[in-house]
């Protein structure tokens, strides 16, 4: 199942049981695609990402909201770091931090909240370059 052609049939297949509301099914399906892509493209992939990605928004439409953190959280952070290297996932960094401020805001985290909006709008304005310039002006924002 190591063929792109092979994941991305798998990966096709994922989503049509998601879409359906066939959330074990396509768990287990996104499950055997990300098991591949982080074997032969490694963990910070896009399309591994992008796969954690998916598996996320199944997690948050079984209501299963801190697995579906777990995995928004590791799909940012994945693509801010590939960001970092060229990646252009600009859009899909906003969506996920977008889903991840409420998610955030659904359990509780109001702390976490306020830092991941504070990083949007800083992203959305430009201020920012890389991970580390965000960090370091949202400590400059939350002291003001």
């Amino acid at each position: 199942m190591d063929h792109p052609d092979t994941l991305g049939v798998v990966y096709n297949m994922a989503s049509i049981f998601s879409h359906q509301g066939k959330h074990g099914k396509a768990l287990e399906w996104f499950g055997r695609v990300l098991a591949a892509e982080e074997k032969v493209l490694g963990v910070d992939h896009p399309d591994t990402l992008t796969t954690v990605s998916s598996m996320a928004l199944v997690f948050y439409d079984q209501e299963r909201y801190e697995k579906s953190l777990e995995f928004f959280e590791r799909a940012l952070a994945g693509m801010e770091k590939a960001s970092m290297l060229g990646f252009n996932g600009h859009q899909s960094m906003q969506n996920i931090s977008r889903i991840l401020v409420e998610l955030y805001t659904r359990t509780g985290q109001q702390e976490q909240a306020q830092s991941l909006r504070l990083r949007m709008t800083a992203m959305t304005q430009g201020l920012e370059t890389t991970p580390m310039e965000v960090s370091k002006k949202e400590q400059v924002l939350s002291s003001a």
